[in-house]
């Protein structure tokens, strides 16, 4: 529990790459995996990506941000390394825990990469393989997080069989609205009811655009269902498919007195 106006920061974790990953389906499916990674922080958690059939994943950077009370900066950044099983439960296939305490605070000029062994649940550990997981880790304060925001919301379809055709016209009932947020409590059918507030005093960097480095050529991920686990590729079980749009805004400066 977090005590009262005590100081925030913000970790943020750009996930990279894995390597070297044990085989988790059977040579009959392809002697891979379909790897993903949770973090947790600070009892958030957050998933990435699926990508399908690889034993040496390669995500490009994709971010995840945990608001962590100071009181709480001792506590580690837990990472698990899954494999996505569409016909059975999830294997987990590893676990990395990253100590937070001794970790520089603030923006740093330069964040390289770390590499961070993957400790293999018993089951993978007869095979010979030596897994890293490759992510860097920042601690900022609230302002320095402040500097540049993104706002994101998510674009949501579904698969109709008869049709043939992906819509969001196609989405049912208990499933999120065409735009959502990323977890889909908030959703709705309006791109403008759905995207964040502006703060006062922030200008857009550039416009919305979806992001195509997590999915296929148009950004789209797929799954079975909106609890993921989400794949770069669509196949007989994907019926439902959602992609991420963003935009960047950043403060404006403040002028001078002699600046006007």
């Amino acid at each position: 529990m977090s005590r009262p106006n005590q100081e925030t920061w913000v970790v943020a974790v750009s996930l990279l790459k894995a390597t070297d990953l044990p085989i988790a389906d059977p040579a009959l499916m392809g002697g891979s995996c379909d790897p993903y990674v949770t973090f947790t922080c600070s009892e958030q958690s957050k998933s990435s990506s699926c990508l399908p059939a690889t034993l040496n994943p390669e995500w490009h950077e994709e971010t995840f941000q945990f608001r962590v009370p100071a009181s709480r900066l001792n506590e580690p950044l837990l990472a698990k390394v899954w494999d996505s099983d569409v016909v059975s439960a999830d294997d987990l296939l590893g676990t990395v825990t990253i100590p937070l305490a001794n970790l520089a605070r603030g923006r740093q000029s330069e964040v390289n990469a770390t590499a961070h062994p993957i400790e293999l649940e018993a089951a993978f550990r007869k095979q010979k393989v030596n897994p890293i997981l490759h992510l860097t880790v920042e601690i900022w304060s609230e302002a320095q997080a402040s500097e540049k925001i993104r706002h994101e919301v998510w674009e949501n379809e579904r698969y109709n069989l008869l049709r043939r055709t992906w819509d969001h016209a196609h989405l049912e009932a208990n499933d999120r609205k065409h735009w959502s947020s990323d977890n889909g409590q908030s959703s709705s059918d309006s791109f403008e009811a759905i995207t964040p507030t502006v703060p006062q005093g922030y200008k857009p960097v550039g416009s919305w655009h979806y992001v195509k480095a997590i999915g296929d050529d148009n950004g789209w991920v797929y799954s079975k269902s909106f609890n993921g686990p989400w794949y770069k590729a669509g196949g007989m079980r994907m019926v439902v498919r959602r992609r991420r749009w963003i935009n960047f805004f950043e403060k404006e400066k403040e002028m001078a007195p002699n600046e006007f």
